[in-house]
C-alpha cells in the first residue's frame, strides 16, 4: 500500500505497465496530473489478468482501475475506490485500442456510473458469488469470496488463521486478532442428566 502522488502516468502497482501482470493488488491511493489509475496508469500492449485494486484515485484521464488502454486487454479485475477527475471512468477512462473483459468496478464506492470499459455493480453486487461465476472467473482456483459479506480475493495472499487447542483452551490467531475460547464442563451430580457450559472468550487486537 503506497501513496502516490505526482504528475503524469500513476498507478498503485505501476505507472505504464508492457508485458503480462497477473494475480496481483493494490491498495494505495493515487493522485496526478493526467492518467492515473488505481492499479495502473496506462497499460500498453500488455495483459492484465486477476488483478484489483481498492484505492482513491484523482486526476485528469483517471480510472478506478485504469487511466487508459492501448493494445493488449485488461480480464478478471476488479476495482472499488473512489474516482475524482471532470471526466471519470469508473474502471477505465479512455480504451484506444484494446480490450476489457469481465472487469468490474464498484458504483457506490467509486461515485462513478460510466466507464470505457466493465460492468459497475453496486456495493451489494459486487459482494456476489454468482455475479463473477456468471462472469467465467476462476472462483475455486484464483479468488475467494465470502459470499453476500466480502469483495472477491485472491488465494495467493489469503493466510488461514492458525488454531490450536490446549486443555480447554481453543485458540484462533491471524495477522490482526488473537481469539481464546475456554471451556469448562461441569458435571452434574449422580442422578441428573444435565451438562453445563462455561464458556470465557478472550480477544486481543496484534501489533502491526
Amino acid at each position: 500500500s503506497v501513496n502516490i502522488n505526482r504528475g503524469r502516468i500513476n498507478g498503485g502497482f505501476v505507472g505504464s505497465s508492457w508485458g503480462r501482470i497477473f494475480r496481483c493488488f493494490s491498495s494505495g491511493n493515487v493522485k496526478g496530473d493526467i492518467r492515473n489509475g488505481g492499479f495502473v496508469g496506462r497499460s500498453y500492449n500488455g495483459n492484465i489478468s486477476d488483478c484489483y485494486s481498492t484505492g482513491d484515485v484523482s486526476g485528469e484521464i483517471s480510472g478506478g482501475f485504469a487511466g487508459d488502454l492501448d493494445f493488449g486487454d485488461i480480464y478478471n479485475c476488479y476495482s472499488t475506490g473512489k474516482v475524482v477527475s471532470n471526466d471519470p471512468g469508473g474502471f477505465i477512462q479512455e480504451i484506444y485500442r484494446g480490450n476489457v473483459i469481465n472487469c468490474f468496478w464498484d458504483k457506490t464506492t467509486s461515485r462513478v456510473s460510466e466507464s470505457a470499459g466493465g460492468t459497475g455493480l453496486t456495493y451489494n453486487e459486487m459482494k456476489r458469488r454468482s455475479n463473477f461465476e456468471n462472469a467465467g472467473w476462476d472462483m475455486n482456483e484464483t479468488w475467494l469470496i465470502d459470499d453476500l459479506k466480502s469483495y472477491p480475493f485472491l488465494r495467493t495472499f489469503f493466510k488461514p488463521p492458525k488454531l490450536s487447542i490446549e486443555d480447554n483452551v481453543i485458540a484462533l490467531e491471524d495477522e490482526s486478532l488473537y481469539v481464546e475460547i475456554q471451556a469448562e464442563i461441569f458435571q452434574p451430580p449422580s442422578g441428573y442428566n444435565e451438562v453445563s457450559w462455561d464458556i470465557r472468550t478472550n480477544a486481543t487486537w496484534l501489533d502491526d
